[in-house]
């Protein structure tokens, strides 16, 4: 997203405001807006479950290189769902609808990383889709990489239980997989057991479970 694209803005309670900033001046001002989050998961055909993540482009301003959530942007101005609908399109090359979304909350996060601000209200979805790495189409200019990692690693991972997990990891531009180690400081940085709870949410929808919003957090 270009930082001249326009954002809604919000109170800090979630109320719109009626207002339409560049990107560039939300995140100088500090403005509250909208974000989408998709983490993509799948059960193989061994009863294994799997989530993917993805390695940030070394050109972001904000966490380059580090994981994060499959595929994310900013909704622009007067944009829901679709909107991120374009976002799993433009990084990674999938075709989805609001019906194959299953939305677990909105998360709130502030951040103020290298004097961006950050004050997001993060629409969080989940969406199955069981295919390899090789079948996505990895924008380079926002993405890094592509890794599939073991829900279970990954909830060992950010329980504590473990240090270091390894998964396979997709570079942009290149077509073999190639193994990757993982630890909690790879990841983006956040206050909360975010990535803890989407698994465990991940984990309760592949089982068939009906899915619980697991945000806001109480």
């Amino acid at each position: 997203m270009s930082t001249d694209e326009l954002l809604d803005v919000y109170s800090a309670d979630g109320q719109p405001l009626g207002i339409a900033r560049p990107k560039r001046d939300v995140h100088a001002r500090g403005d509250w807006h909208r974000t989408f989050h998709c983490w993509l998961v799948y059960r193989d055909a061994t009863g294994r479950d799997h989530m993917l993540v993805q390695r940030r482009a070394s050109r972001k301003d904000v966490y380059p290189d580090k994981l994060d959530v499959t595929a994310a942007g900013h909704l622009q101005a007067g944009e829901g769902s679709e909107g991120g609908l374009r976002e799993l399109w433009e990084e990674l090359g999938i075709r989805a609808t609001e019906l194959n979304l299953h939305f677990i909350g909105q998360r709130t996060w502030i951040d103020d990383a290298e004097g961006i601000y950050h004050r997001e209200f993060q629409d969080v979805y989940l969406l199955i889709k069981d295919a390899p790495l090789t079948a996505y189409t990895i924008d380079p200019v926002e993405v890094a990489g592509l890794a599939d990692l073991l829900l279970d690693d990954l909830i060992d991972l950010f329980a504590g239980r473990r240090t270091q997990i390894s998964g396979q990891m997709l570079f942009a531009g290149t077509s073999e997989p190639e193994e990757y180690p993982v630890t909690v400081a790879d990841f983006i940085p956040t206050p909360n057991p975010y990535v803890l709870k989407v698994c465990q949410a991940a984990r309760g929808l592949l089982a068939g479970e009906t899915v619980q919003l697991i945000f806001p957090e109480t």
